[in-house]
């Protein structure tokens, strides 16, 4: 899933980033902002290449319109940009240039190449004017007239968005933000801004000046409530909106009163000390227009979240802050013993521990003694590909069913469970696994390994649940097929293995979706979630013998085999090595501008040899995007031609591994549709020269981005226990990251070059292309191209 946010470098922006992150390893985030964003502290560690910053002006048409394009179509699309009330208050053409006009061009670029995309859009209930005293505010009870520019100029695309909604141009969702308090970072130009400032400043020993009176009355709300509510604005079904786009989310009443209380009840009384009262007639001017008083039925309704007592958001705040500066010190005091430059050896190695219970079911953990959180999971070796045609989608069906309910827990229980932990608990489905993590801080592992146990082992999967979900994965497979890319790759995958488990989608077919029943769905448990084929995964701050007896006694009496031989057989079958098959699909559609194609030899497995030689022929060949600010200038040959020559919208290399083959190829996409023929011969070509005329120069950057993308990446413990997790459920063995870094600086451009001859040179290929595709190479001439020998 791919999501956009604009307006990426303030508070919430990247609070919601990093929130976006954790709640899924499949999600992207392209963060943009008018100077480059951050990476977010949070999500830096482990996520890092699952960000992409970009510096953008979006009050330029030009650049919006390179932001935003038929090629790379953005799932949700977060609009957080703004000059905030003060500044367009004080600077009236910035605000409209910024608040109006901007977001008016990405509308209308979206609905131009992403129709039907959704929108979450942060508006304010500075929409609303003054009300008369006590009056309550609903959606439909008073008008919204604002009475600043920067409420007009919210209000303006709100109207917008709900009529390019009804229209159908966009899946639109416009949520009325209060303020936002407590804020970390530095103030901003809001004339909310003090409602933090005088609670965040005093917590950093800082002095902060309050320019109203104290008896003066906000409705706000915790960052972390608006963090989750703004998640789930996307997953709002557009039906449940019905007539207006538009819903005040949920915040709390308080004075300014309460908020120095609750202040001088947590901090004490040496931080309200610290706030100055020092009356400003502006700022006050702004913040008397605005009602405290709002009835907030509506966003219940639609599932958004209430808030906590502000108490406990300052509460939450000041754990927040302490933690912070703890964390810091820790990690000052562990980088100094450690020394090294960028190729010698680590000299604090890291220590993955294994243990196998008597039925089969396996332990695996990092055990990091200064980190204060923890990721544990459970790894199934079982996803699509364990199921048959008539039951594929069974493994995707039942991760949708999963956090529904048990025969323990109800829904509501577990969702509280989780909330009242302050946990995150998530799964996903792959064609070879199922996986279903938690994370939590330490003293929780206990309670985190028992919700996943009590998931794994006594889901009701009750029939009203499936039909509800049942809808749920139609509309995702709606989804799923605007999204090009997926259509292409499920295409490679149908054509490469043809009618073998190995081809068969994630989702499965709309009539398996349909049709797919609790007996199939049971069927799918009994066979695959057995205890041989299962890896309970500990990483951060849980000793491995403490999750040894957590395993033993939440899963030492799961099944090691299936229930019976008909069903070992049926295991056996699917896991037989599967044939790649040389052949090609064209799905031709001359409404879709562009033509998307994907070629690919059969690659390696996980546990072969050859895996990292793949991996630096790949990175040799690269990515390359024409957005790309520097694209005549990358190291990839293929780029430098391709961009030279104006063959394509963008390409990306690939070597997707399986536990027994593998796909190695490339993914091109083009709006010169007369020219396709060229661009594929030129890729092919590119592969064809690694045969035979590989640089030194060009090995070592590729190893260089290779060691840097896999070992950053590392550096967090959902990521690490999915190391672990997807290396001891495929090879039985994990390789540490020193071992890692070694072997890929072995690799040599002589290596590169062998593996290239025994897996591309005269060997077969696979072909996918989707859209405008007529001009494609013939198959043969495709082919052909494996052995052609001139540069």
């Amino acid at each position: 899933m791919s999501i956009l946010i604009t307006g990426a470098n303030g508070y919430v922006g990247q609070e919601l980033a990093s929130a976006l992150l954790s709640s899924s390893p499949d999600i992207t985030v392209t963060l943009t902002d008018i100077v480059t964003p951050a990476v977010p502290a949070a999500a830096a560690a482990q996520n890092t290449s699952r960000v992409k910053c970009v510096q953008a002006d979006l009050t330029s048409p030009k650049v919006v319109d390179e932001m935003f394009t038929e090629s790379h179509r953005f799932d949700t699309v977060y609009l957080l940009h703004g000059i905030m009330s003060s500044g367009s208050e004080a600077n009236f053409e910035l605000g409209m240039r910024v608040n109006l006009d901007a977001t008016r061009f990405i509308l209308d670029r979206l609905r131009a190449v992403m129709p039907g995309v959704k929108v979450v859009f942060t508006s304010s209930l500075a929409v609303y004017g003054l009300a008369p005293a006590g009056f309550v505010i609903d959606e439909t009870n008073f008008p919204p007239v604002p009475s600043s520019s920067y409420g007009s100029q919210k209000l303006i695309i709100e109207t917008l968005l709900n009529d390019y909604s009804r229209r159908g141009f966009l899946d639109g969702r416009a949520v009325r933000l209060p303020t936002v308090t407590v804020r970390a970072g530095q103030p901003t130009q809001a004339a909310s801004s003090f409602a933090s400032d005088i609670i965040r400043e005093p917590f950093n020993g800082k002095k902060a000046i309050l320019p109203v009176s104290k008896e003066t009355e906000m409705w706000i709300c915790s960052p972390y409530t608006v963090v989750k509510n703004l998640l789930h604005a996307k997953d709002i079904p557009k039906e449940a909106f019905r007539e207006s786009r538009s819903v005040n989310l949920p915040g709390l009443k308080v004075s300014i009163q309460e908020m120095l209380d609750a202040l001088e009840e947590i901090g004490g009384k040496e931080r309200r000390a610290l706030v100055e009262e020092k009356y400003d007639a502006d700022v006050d001017k702004i913040v008397q227009t605005w009602t405290p008083n709002f009835k907030t039925d509506r966003a219940i309704k639609l599932g958004f979240s209430e808030d906590v007592p502000m108490i406990e958001n300052i509460r939450q705040y000041a754990t927040f802050n302490f933690n912070q500066a703890l964390r810091s010190r820790a990690a000052l005091k562990s980088i100094q013993p450690v020394k090294r430059g960028f190729s010698s050896p680590v000299t604090l190695p890291s220590t993955t521990q294994s243990t196998t219970l008597s039925n089969g079911f396996t332990i695996a953990t990092e055990y990091s003694p200064w980190a204060q959180t923890s990721t544990v999971g459970v790894w199934i070796d079982a996803g699509s590909r364990a199921e048959t045609d008539k039951t594929n989608g069974t493994a995707h069906f039942l991760e949708h069913l999963a956090f529904k309910g048990t025969n323990k827990r109800s829904q509501h229980q577990l969702e509280l469970e989780i909330e009242n932990m302050g946990a995150h608990l998530n799964a996903y489905t792959s064609r070879e696994n199922t996986v279903y993590y938690a994370k939590s801080f330490n003293n929780d592992v206990p309670k985190a390994v028992d919700i996943l146990a009590d998931i794994l082992q006594n889901s009701k999967l009750e029939p009203g649940a499936i039909e509800r979900e049942r809808d749920v994965i139609l509309r995702e497979q709606e989804e799923v097929d605007k999204q090009f890319e997926e259509v292409v790759f499920d295409h490679l995958h149908a054509t490469a293995y043809q009618n073998q488990p190995l081809g068969r989608t994630i989702l499965g077919p709309k009539e398996n979706i349909q049709t797919i029943s609790r007996d199939n769905l049971v069927d799918y448990i009994k066979t695959n979630y057995t205890a041989d084929r299962m890896v309970l995964v500990g990483a951060g701050g849980i000793p491995h013998e403490q999750l040894v007896r957590l395993a033993e006694e939440h899963f030492g009496s799961l099944p090691s085999k299936p229930p019976t031989s008909a069903a070992l057989a049926l295991t056996a079958e699917q896991k037989r090595t599967p044939e790649f098959i040389g052949s090609e699909v064209r799905l031709r559609d001359d409404t879709i501008p562009t033509a998307h194609i994907a070629l690919a030899v059969e690659g390696v497995s996980w546990k072969d040899d050859d895996y990292f030689t793949a991996l630096v022929a790949q990175a040799i060949v690269g990515n390359w995007d024409r957005a790309m600010g520097n694209s005549p200038y990358l190291g990839s040959k293929l780029s430098s031609l391709v961009e030279h020559h104006g063959l394509a919208n963008s390409f990306m290399s690939f070597s997707t591994s399986y536990s027994d083959t593998g796909l190695w190829g490339i993914y091109l996409v083009s709006e010169n549709l007369t020219a396709l023929d060229d661009l594929t011969h030129f890729a092919m070509r590119e592969w064809s020269r690694l045969c035979f005329n590989v640089t030194s120069a060009e090995v070592e950057r590729a190893k260089a981005q290779l060691k840097a993308s896999i070992l950053l990446s590392l550096d967090g413990t959902t990521a690490v226990a999915e190391d672990i997790g997807r290396q001891i459920i495929t090879t039985g063995r994990r390789l540490s990251p020193e071992d890692i870094e070694r072997t890929i600086g072995q690799i040599s451009e002589k290596d590169v070059m062998d593996f290239a001859n025994r897996r591309i040179w005269d060997q077969d290929v696979a072909v996918s292309a989707f859209g405008s595709v007529e001009g494609l190479l013939d198959y043969n001439r495709i082919r052909a191209d494996t052995t052609r020998n001139s540069l």
